[in-house]
């Protein structure tokens, strides 16, 4: 008798850590269904995107917040618009 098994791996998109286990071990991507669980809240949503932001120098702290609130703005719109469209 043949049993179906399946794993289940969490991983954070947050930081490099993801990205580099990808690349090493391409057969956690390749034929893998991702599945996103929950909506993200606004405030995870923004600190992700002021983390990526960070890297720019040139942005000042005032502009990267507002940037980063709009970021998490734009996907909070987007998951609003694919529910209403569901």
């Amino acid at each position: 008798m043949k049993k179906n098994m399946k794993v289940v791996l969490c991983f954070s998109p947050v930081g490099n850590t993801m990205r580099i286990r990808s690349r090493k071990f391409p057969g956690i991507i390749n034929s893998t269904s991702i599945d996103w669980f929950h909506p993200w809240p606004k405030y995870a949503l923004v600190d992700v995107s002021y983390k990526f932001l960070e890297e720019y120098d040139f942005l000042g702290n005032d502009l990267r917040e507002k940037i980063a609130n709009h970021m998490a703005e734009v996907h909070t719109s987007i998951d609003e618009a694919n529910d209403k469209f569901l």
